[in-house]
């Protein structure tokens, strides 16, 4: 059988508090009775309306000191905060073929605004960027303030990667790899989910199977977004030959990337797909957030105890009307 009283929690602190008070009620009640006088008073000298006061005072201590134990609170405030659930790795394609301006003015320069804009989305999120072409690198390790993050894409240009032999080829197998260790060793909070950003125009055409590092994902649990920028077979210069060089891409392969690993692949051909896309993933990383409810109490007692001796206050003063109306009463006897 159900018993109420099981639910009952009594803090021990008040309940000591509770004891003491009534301790002192009961002695400043035995006080009370000890100025009683010794011979009869005149109906017309007592005043039932301070006995009547007095007992209403003596019935609210006992009922304030009672509930004392209970320590009852209750919500005043509530304050809804939201968890950053995902840890986001950004891969991006800083090869030469980053410079068609297919999506003017480049297709570098708007896929690092449009990747700003995404990050100021984001606040609270803890990212990291990869860049890569023929060698992937950690260029932005992991970090939650947002503010420092935009900074430092604001910062990034393609210039910086010179038109050397490592800055030629697109090597997305490595990239990945670089990326899942990275997320794997070096992620703030290990027991938060990860995902991969994975922006890139080109074929991976430096030997290894991506798909082998998207499978090594897959194992993990990291989804894959990838974003393919720009038209097929876009001129963006020439050689030494004055031979016309044009922009690869497999198509099949990036779409395979991110199957392995169970998620989306996006093309982009002009500057509002890249709009729509950023703001797509925004709300999926948004939509895994947890949500925590932390509640501001009012203490009862903390009111409660200011009530308690005021009225014991109230009473100590109507006894001592009390005993200066018997010392009155006797003189005029």
């Amino acid at each position: 059988m159900f018993n109420i009283f099981d639910k009952i929690i009594i803090d021990k602190n008040w309940a000591y508090i509770a004891l003491l008070l009534i301790l002192i009620l009961i002695i400043l009640f035995a006080y009370s009775k000890k100025i009683k006088p010794s011979f009869l008073l005149p109906s017309n000298s007592i005043n039932l309306f301070v006995k009547n006061l007095k007992i209403l005072l003596i019935s609210f201590l006992i009922l304030f000191i009672v509930v004392l134990p209970l320590n009852i609170s209750l919500v005043q405030d509530k304050i809804v905060s939201k968890n950053q659930t995902l840890n986001i790795q950004i891969i991006f394609d800083v090869s030469l073929s980053m410079t068609a301006n297919d999506i003017k003015p480049s297709r570098f320069d708007w896929a690092k605004n449009s990747l700003i804009n995404l990050t100021k989305t984001l606040s609270g999120y803890n990212i990291s960027m990869i860049t890569f072409s023929g060698i992937p690198f950690v260029r932005m390790p992991f970090s939650d303030q947002n503010s420092s993050v935009v900074s430092k894409l604001e910062q990034f240009n393609l210039w910086e990667f010179p038109p050397t032999f490592n800055f030629v080829w697109t090597a997305i197998w490595d990239a990945i790899l670089l990326a899942n260790n990275n997320l794997i060793n070096n992620s703030k909070d290990k027991t938060k989910p990860w995902i991969i950003i994975l922006i890139t125009d080109g074929d991976s055409n430096k030997w290894s199977n991506p798909i082998e590092s998207a499978t090594f994902s897959k194992s993990l649990n990291i989804p894959i977004y990838t974003l393919w920028i720009g038209n097929n077979d876009f001129v963006v210069g020439t050689d030494y030959l004055w031979t016309p060089v044009t922009t690869t891409i497999n198509i099949d392969l990036l779409k395979n990337i991110s199957q392995t690993s169970w998620w989306k692949f996006y093309r982009i051909l002009n500057q509002q797909e890249f709009k729509d896309v950023f703001t797509e993933i925004s709300k999926i990383v948004k939509s895994q957030e947890t949500v925590n409810y932390k509640y501001k109490y009012l203490r009862l007692n903390n009111v409660f105890y200011k009530i308690i001796f005021s009225l014991l206050i109230v009473y100590l003063i109507l006894n001592f009307i009390k005993a200066k109306k018997i010392i009155e009463t006797k003189e005029r006897i």
